[in-house]
């Protein structure tokens, strides 16, 4: 496409569907490289977690790089640490990088300028990428117009609802997925809002659950004391963490681990000391091994308004840990047998004490049971593998990009 074409489709255009670009050019070699993912981050995420599994295949599989904008080092030692390789954008000069009023750009927004588009479509065309791959709503812009220009397939894999909903993000969003060759939600509930909105992709959207490692169970908690939730998650407005914590007061022989940054934090702490919680509740921060403090907890809760799948949840399955969680986005469905801990009746915090009740009532021996079966449910439906195998197959359905030997 070129530049000019660019310009008159807009970045927050209107209309109806466009063909999806990103295919390569007519007479250009296929293309046997790695898959870029855009990422443009504030801090760590289930987005970003999710990512390090997907790109740590072992030997012989298709590599993966990360294009980074962020302003929190944790994101970069994150990704770094998993040993995918990282690449940025040169560092401009403070006279090129800085807004109207004078004022420093920040990573995450001079992304959005040209030299950030031609920086990452040169690099897409010198690695001869065959694919780049968004994750977040601040990446789309960006990786949609680098990828049409330097003839690479875009994928955009969905994580939340929040584009959907929001007004001032969704223009931007739609004009990136009408142009995105495949379409990823993370779980059947949001492939309905996505299908809803945007009912012409058609077999360009499918569902790929996220998936974690299957590594031991974690041995069974002390069994002593109060029981243990744990809460995984940033604190945010949509993890309504002040339910949670308002449930567990309500439940006397009830503890609170809550694992997990972000600027609701002082808010949240104030919340459960005028709730007289006092050391029935932990609020760890940001932790780069949060399974160290799930297995020690009896149970993990979700007390999302909003929760496309819960990677917390997830996690905690894996290491034999039941749920206790409200009826919120595609959380049902990893609870599908009903045996995996105990599904709260509505999204309101008098659900999620009832049920927070009746797990503590139920106690560790059923726990236990309990979180055997959600051990079984990951290994049936949400590993790791499972989820690197299926975006495999994805990238091998799209033009040229198919590995020797591949299925």
């Amino acid at each position: 496409m070129t530049r000019a074409r660019e310009a008159r489709g807009g970045e927050g255009g209107g209309g109806g569907p466009e063909a999806p670009e990103g295919s390569r050019p007519r007479g250009k070699s296929p293309a046997l490289g790695p898959i870029v993912h855009v990422v443009a981050a504030g801090e760590v995420g289930g987005a970003e977690r999710m990512l390090v599994r997907l790109a740590s295949g072992g030997p012989g599989s298709r590599r993966h790089v990360v294009a980074l904008w962020t302003d929190d080092p944790a994101v970069r030692t994150l990704f770094q640490e998993a040993g995918l390789t990282v690449v940025s954008p040169p560092q401009r000069t403070a006279r090129t990088a800085r807004t109207r009023k004078g004022k420093a750009l920040t990573p995450r927004l001079r992304m959005t300028g040209q030299p950030d588009v031609a920086w990452l479509a040169a690099y897409l065309a010198s690695i001869d990428a065959a694919a780049v791959q968004l994750h977040t709503f601040a990446s789309h812009v960006l990786g949609t117009r680098a990828g049409m220009r330097a003839g690479v397939p875009v994928i955009r894999t969905e994580h939340s609802r929040r584009v959907y909903d929001n007004w001032a993000c969704r223009p931007f969003s739609a004009w990136s997925l009408r142009r995105a060759a495949r379409v990823v939600a993370v779980s059947q509930d949001l492939r309905r809002v996505v299908a809803a909105r945007s009912p012409w992709l058609g077999d360009r959207l499918s569902v790929i659950y996220n998936g974690v490692p299957l590594g031991r169970p974690a041995p069974a908690p002390s069994p002593d004391g109060p029981i243990r939730f744990v809460l995984v998650a940033r604190l945010e407005p949509r993890k309504a963490i002040d339910r949670a914590l308002r449930a567990v007061a309500q439940v006397p022989d009830a503890r609170l681990e809550v694992v997990g940054d972000g600027p609701l934090r002082g808010q949240l702490e104030a919340l459960a000391a005028a709730l007289g919680l006092g050391e029935r509740v932990r609020f760890w921060g940001y932790r780069v091994d949060p399974e160290t403090v799930v297995a020690e907890a009896d149970a993990a809760i979700c007390s999302s308004i909003a929760e496309a799948l819960s990677l917390g949840l997830l996690e905690a399955m894996a290491l034999g840990r039941p749920v206790v969680t409200v009826p919120v986005g595609g959380v049902p469905e990893l609870m599908t047998d009903g045996e995996v801990g105990w599904l709260a009746d509505a999204v309101t915090e008098e659900a999620l004490t009832a049920a927070v009740r009746a797990a503590v009532a139920a106690g560790r021996p059923e726990l236990r049971r309990r979180g055997a079966r959600a051990r079984v449910a990951v290994e049936r439906s949400f590993s790791e593998e499972a989820m690197r195998r299926a975006y495999e197959d994805l990238y091998d359905s799209l033009p040229g990009t198919s590995t020797p030997g591949s299925r």
